[in-house]
Protein backbone atom coordinates (compact mmCIF):
# COMPACT_ATOMS: atom_id res chain seq x y z
CA UNK A 1 0.00 0.00 0.00
CA UNK A 2 1.33 3.25 -0.94
CA UNK A 3 1.05 6.14 2.02
CA UNK A 4 -0.57 9.24 1.10
CA UNK A 5 1.28 12.30 -0.06
CA UNK A 6 2.04 15.49 1.94
CA UNK A 7 -0.67 17.39 0.21
CA UNK A 8 -3.25 14.76 1.00
CA UNK A 9 -1.95 14.40 5.08
CA UNK A 10 -2.26 18.22 5.06
CA UNK A 11 -5.74 19.02 3.73
CA UNK A 12 -7.21 16.20 6.24
CA UNK A 13 -5.45 17.36 8.99
CA UNK A 14 -6.77 21.23 8.31
CA UNK A 15 -9.61 20.29 6.51
CA UNK A 16 -12.35 22.02 8.68
CA UNK A 17 -10.44 25.00 8.42
CA UNK A 18 -9.71 25.15 4.25
CA UNK A 19 -13.59 24.48 3.91
CA UNK A 20 -13.89 27.73 6.54
CA UNK A 21 -11.60 29.80 4.68
CA UNK A 22 -13.07 29.14 1.51
CA UNK A 23 -16.55 29.32 3.00
CA UNK A 24 -15.25 33.58 3.81
CA UNK A 25 -15.05 34.02 0.39
CA UNK A 26 -18.75 35.21 0.29
CA UNK A 27 -18.08 38.36 2.40
CA UNK A 28 -15.49 39.54 -0.22
CA UNK A 29 -17.94 41.54 -1.95
CA UNK A 30 -21.09 41.18 -0.02
CA UNK A 31 -21.44 43.90 2.03
CA UNK A 32 -19.66 46.64 0.02
CA UNK A 33 -19.39 45.74 -3.27
CA UNK A 34 -16.34 45.87 -5.48
CA UNK A 35 -14.13 49.15 -4.57
CA UNK A 36 -11.75 50.32 -6.77
CA UNK A 37 -7.95 49.82 -5.27
CA UNK A 38 -9.27 48.39 -1.79
CA UNK A 39 -8.43 44.39 -1.02
CA UNK A 40 -11.09 42.70 1.12
CA UNK A 41 -10.61 40.28 3.93
CA UNK A 42 -12.98 38.05 5.49
CA UNK A 43 -14.02 35.18 7.64
CA UNK A 44 -16.16 32.58 7.60
CA UNK A 45 -18.47 34.61 10.66
CA UNK A 46 -18.24 37.78 8.38
CA UNK A 47 -15.45 39.91 9.96
CA UNK A 48 -14.12 42.02 7.17
CA UNK A 49 -11.49 44.50 6.71
CA UNK A 50 -10.30 46.66 4.20
CA UNK A 51 -6.75 47.97 2.83
CA UNK A 52 -5.47 50.73 3.64
CA UNK A 53 -5.70 53.25 6.77
CA UNK A 54 -8.06 55.90 5.78
CA UNK A 55 -11.52 54.12 5.44
CA UNK A 56 -14.28 56.31 4.30
CA UNK A 57 -16.65 53.58 5.91
CA UNK A 58 -17.73 52.07 9.27
CA UNK A 59 -14.81 49.45 8.99
CA UNK A 60 -12.34 49.18 11.59
CA UNK A 61 -8.52 50.65 11.69
CA UNK A 62 -6.14 47.92 12.73
CA UNK A 63 -3.17 49.21 11.08
CA UNK A 64 -1.80 50.53 14.02
CA UNK A 65 -2.60 47.64 16.08
CA UNK A 66 -0.80 45.26 13.24
CA UNK A 67 1.95 47.71 13.55
CA UNK A 68 2.17 47.06 17.48
CA UNK A 69 2.26 43.33 16.62
CA UNK A 70 4.05 43.03 13.79
CA UNK A 71 6.77 44.84 16.32
CA UNK A 72 5.20 41.97 19.24
CA UNK A 73 6.10 39.14 16.96
CA UNK A 74 9.22 40.33 15.29
CA UNK A 75 8.60 41.02 11.84
CA UNK A 76 10.15 43.62 10.16
CA UNK A 77 7.60 45.67 7.86
CA UNK A 78 8.93 45.99 4.58
CA UNK A 79 9.29 50.40 4.36
CA UNK A 80 6.81 51.14 0.94
CA UNK A 81 6.96 54.70 -1.10
CA UNK A 82 3.02 54.94 0.11
CA UNK A 83 3.98 55.03 3.59
CA UNK A 84 3.04 57.92 5.37
CA UNK A 85 2.80 57.78 9.19
CA UNK A 86 5.54 54.97 9.92
CA UNK A 87 7.65 53.07 7.59
CA UNK A 88 5.85 50.10 7.13
CA UNK A 89 2.63 51.76 7.29
CA UNK A 90 1.87 50.59 3.76
CA UNK A 91 2.13 46.74 4.58
CA UNK A 92 0.90 46.98 7.84
CA UNK A 93 -2.56 48.48 6.05
CA UNK A 94 -3.06 45.03 4.15
CA UNK A 95 -6.42 43.43 4.74
CA UNK A 96 -5.52 40.24 5.79
CA UNK A 97 -2.87 41.48 8.26
CA UNK A 98 -6.05 44.07 9.91
CA UNK A 99 -8.45 40.89 9.88
CA UNK A 100 -6.60 39.01 11.66
CA UNK A 101 -6.20 41.45 14.89
CA UNK A 102 -10.15 41.69 15.06
CA UNK A 103 -10.93 38.01 14.06
CA UNK A 104 -7.74 35.87 15.97
CA UNK A 105 -6.76 32.54 14.99
CA UNK A 106 -9.70 32.29 12.10
CA UNK A 107 -9.33 31.43 8.91
CA UNK A 108 -9.33 34.19 6.47
CA UNK A 109 -9.74 34.91 2.84
CA UNK A 110 -8.27 37.81 0.43
CA UNK A 111 -9.26 38.90 -2.59
CA UNK A 112 -5.85 39.53 -3.95
CA UNK A 113 -3.03 37.14 -3.71
CA UNK A 114 -0.70 37.44 -0.78
CA UNK A 115 2.57 39.59 -0.62
CA UNK A 116 5.71 38.58 1.12
CA UNK A 117 5.30 40.82 3.39
CA UNK A 118 1.97 39.52 4.74
CA UNK A 119 3.16 35.68 4.13
CA UNK A 120 6.04 36.16 6.58
CA UNK A 121 3.61 37.73 8.49
CA UNK A 122 1.62 35.34 9.39
CA UNK A 123 4.48 32.41 9.76
CA UNK A 124 5.45 34.80 12.35
CA UNK A 125 2.13 35.17 13.97
CA UNK A 126 1.33 31.48 13.72
CA UNK A 127 4.56 30.63 15.42
CA UNK A 128 3.86 33.32 18.00
CA UNK A 129 0.83 31.87 18.89
CA UNK A 130 1.76 28.66 18.92
CA UNK A 131 -1.40 27.87 16.96
CA UNK A 132 -1.52 26.99 12.31
CA UNK A 133 -3.47 29.91 10.50
CA UNK A 134 -4.92 28.96 7.15
CA UNK A 135 -5.09 32.16 4.43
CA UNK A 136 -6.92 31.99 1.05
CA UNK A 137 -6.52 34.31 -1.88
CA UNK A 138 -7.98 33.59 -4.84
CA UNK A 139 -5.26 30.99 -6.18
CA UNK A 140 -3.63 29.16 -3.20
CA UNK A 141 -4.74 28.48 0.34
CA UNK A 142 -2.41 29.04 2.97
CA UNK A 143 -1.30 27.09 5.57
CA UNK A 144 1.52 28.69 8.45
CA UNK A 145 1.84 25.95 11.02
CA UNK A 146 3.92 26.91 14.36
CA UNK A 147 7.88 25.97 13.32
CA UNK A 148 8.57 28.48 10.77
CA UNK A 149 6.24 25.59 7.95
CA UNK A 150 4.47 26.87 5.41
CA UNK A 151 1.99 24.98 3.62
CA UNK A 152 0.74 26.23 0.11
CA UNK A 153 -2.20 24.32 -1.83
CA UNK A 154 -3.03 25.72 -5.09
CA UNK A 155 -6.59 25.46 -6.20
CA UNK A 156 -7.67 23.33 -8.32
Amino acid sequence: MRPPDLRQVIEAVYAQEIVRADEAKRHLFEPIGPLEGKVVAATADGTVGLSGWGHERDYPQMTDAVRIRAVEIRHQLEPHPFDDAFDGQYHASHAEKQVAELARDQPIAVSREMCEDCQGYFQRLADYRNTPLIVRDPSKTFIFVPGGVTVTLRHR
